[in-house]
């Protein structure tokens, strides 16, 4: 490797490790700030914190196939985190319901560009110069990790607003980091990405695949939301809920370290399956909300079951759909998982804690998460024949 590839990939490291922290700096305190800082109601919060998964569900796709188009991913990625940067601002100026609705909407318009062009730059670069992308994506597990813990303490002597200095800041680090990331062209993509985006929509594969994509990734996701109920409800602080958080998103980095050397030796199928059973009996145990001890020996769980998911499913989609609309396949299958899956979730799983429990809702990610395992089972079956196919 030159030295201009090593300080492409240790820019795409550091990418990753600064752009989620800087998600690990907003949304797990986006809730007590609206709750202790503005005075609104659980409802009126219920309904703030649904809204991001929502507008990612519709904006992901509209920014993976801008990248598609253009076939400028970074120039789209340097927009998104100055944009970002640009509308937290508008935190430091809004305090009635609604114009903090439509400061979220804003927000969330323009972040939800940053994980899909990144992805889809990342994986890119990877393919090209024979590297795994979970080398990189593990940096962000390791980012979000250290950021959700050190906010712990600014929060705690500076406030919650603090927040969104801390956002700020850290966005406009990635922007002067960005400026060594790998950037793409191909022009004839740019002319064929419709004909690209209608094979994509016509593939049953892809779209069985965003089907196990939502009741995976849903319940995943949408644990962040509830995993300090089952913490809280079982006599925990908020001490050891931090302490969690961060011991479950720093296992997810050793995982990514290895996930592209067990994926070349065992295949991509058998590492999302594996990693979907560990995640559906990590949600069966949580069902029965065990001891404070016992959840903290199941969070490293997180590290085989996320760690793995998250490239598998990348090098899945990476694999099996068209080049000229690979940015927009990943985006649409972030958006499904990410969006509609979390949004879903974090729906029904909430309605089900308000009238019967906690171990009721992860009773219902377990089953979700269960169904997803049987029809990945399915999709392997189409993936082999699909390859023979091929031979």
């Amino acid at each position: 490797m030159n030295q201009t590839d090593q300080l492409v990939t240790r820019g795409i490291r550091i990418h990753y490790l600064v752009l989620f922290f800087s998600f690990g700096v907003l949304f797990p305190f986006l809730g007590p700030y609206f709750e202790s800082e503005l005075q609104f109601s659980g409802t009126q919060i219920g309904f703030l914190l649904s809204l991001n998964p929502i507008v990612l569900t519709i904006a992901q796709p509209i920014w993976g196939a801008m990248t598609d188009y253009t076939q400028k991913p970074r120039l789209l990625l340097q927009i998104a985190l100055l944009g970002t940067a640009f509308t937290t601002f508008a935190f430091f100026f809004v305090s009635s319901y609604w114009s903090v609705v439509i400061a979220y909407i804003a927000l969330s318009l323009i972040q939800s560009a940053l994980v899909p062009i990144s992805d889809s730059l990342a994986i890119q670069y990877a393919t090209t110069k024979g590297l795994e992308y979970g080398s990189f994506r593990l940096w962000g597990a390791i980012g979000f990790a250290f950021s959700v813990l050190i906010m712990g303490f600014i929060t705690e002597q500076l406030g919650l607003q603090s927040i969104f200095i801390a956002l700020i800041l850290i966005l406009l680090i990635a922007f002067l980091n960005s400026k060594v990331l790998p950037a793409y062209s191909a022009p004839l993509a740019a002319i064929q990405w419709k004909v690209g985006l209608a094979r994509l929509l016509k593939m049953p594969q892809y779209l069985l695949f965003l089907l196990i994509n939502f009741m995976i990734f849903g319940p995943i996701y949408a644990n962040n939301s509830f995993f300090g109920f089952l913490i809280l409800g079982i006599g925990g602080s908020l001490a050891s809920l931090g302490w969690a958080f961060f011991l479950a998103a720093g296992s997810e980095a050793p995982f990514m370290k290895i996930a592209g050397t067990w994926i070349q030796r065992y295949g991509v199928m058998t590492m999302m399956i594996a990693a979907a059973a560990i995640a559906t009996l990590r949600w069966g145990l949580y069902a029965f909300q065990p001891s404070l001890l016992v959840i903290f020996l199941l969070i490293f769980l997180q590290g085989f079951s996320t760690g793995l998911f998250i490239p598998a499913s990348i090098q899945f989609v990476y694999t099996t759909t068209p080049r000229e609309v690979q940015a927009t396949a990943i985006a649409v299958y972030s958006a499904v998982g990410n969006g509609l899956g979390t949004w879903f979730c974090s729906l029904f799983g909430g309605w089900l804690y308000e009238n019967y429990s906690i171990g009721t809702t992860y009773l219902f990610f377990t089953i979700l998460s269960a169904v997803g395992l049987i029809l990945l089972f399915v999709l392997r079956k189409c993936y082999h024949e699909s390859k023979e196919d091929l031979l």
